[in-house]
């Protein structure tokens, strides 16, 4: 009999931030949600920044240029930032994840006007890129 080799097969970013919100004591629907919502937010970080929302298609729109880009009050989006803190660790950034989306899905993103499944099966090695 052949033995079927394991494949390894690295985690998503989702599975990241569950994974970190359930050890810290948070239900598993709730973690779902929360890294739902944080992960929109480098995915609409880097479909403002390909709608140039930011100084040029190359330059990362501020928060202030952001929030203003989807009209919305600076504090919802420094809440957004914050969120995606908690979900991914102090360190994290959105910016990270939204400019490696924009090099390797800038098209699309600007085209389709963003797909939230671009970053939901993203690898969680976008956190320390």
């Amino acid at each position: 009999m052949a033995r079927k080799t394991e494949q390894t097969r690295q985690a998503t970013l989702a599975e990241v931030g569950i994974a970190r919100l359930k050890q810290d004591g948070v239900g598993t629907i709730k973690a779902f949600k929360l890294t739902a919502d944080a992960l929109a937010t480098p995915v609409a970080l880097a479909i403002a920044q390909v709608k140039g929302a930011g100084v040029d298609v190359w330059t990362q729109p501020t928060q202030a240029e952001y929030a203003a880009f989807w009209k919305l009050p600076l504090r919802t989006a420094q809440r957004e930032w914050a969120l995606y803190r908690h979900v991914f660790g102090e360190e994290a950034r959105p910016e990270t994840v939204a400019a490696r989306l924009v090099l390797d899905y800038g098209r699309r993103l600007e085209e389709q006007g963003g797909n939230p499944s671009l970053v939901l099966n993203a690898p969680a090695t976008l956190l320390v890129a």
